[in-house]
């Protein structure tokens, strides 16, 4: 598996890579790698571009 970029900043989520920004272009999945409580278990979220396949995570998110 590639590494999961990380995007630092900003108030609207878009692509890291291409700068992709349309909502209906962007997959939101949970992250089953990146865990932030035990119980209940809850996964932080990982971003898809539709248009260029990057995925990232939102330092938010974290």
């Amino acid at each position: 598996m590639s590494e999961i970029l990380v995007q630092k900043g900003g108030n609207r989520l878009a692509c890291p890579k291409c700068g992709n920004y349309k909502k209906n272009m962007i997959r939101e999945t949970e992250d089953r790698e990146h865990q932030i409580y035990d119980y209940p278990p809850i996964f932080a979220k990982k971003y898809t571009c539709g248009q260029c396949g990057t995925i990232w995570r939102w330092e938010k998110d974290e």
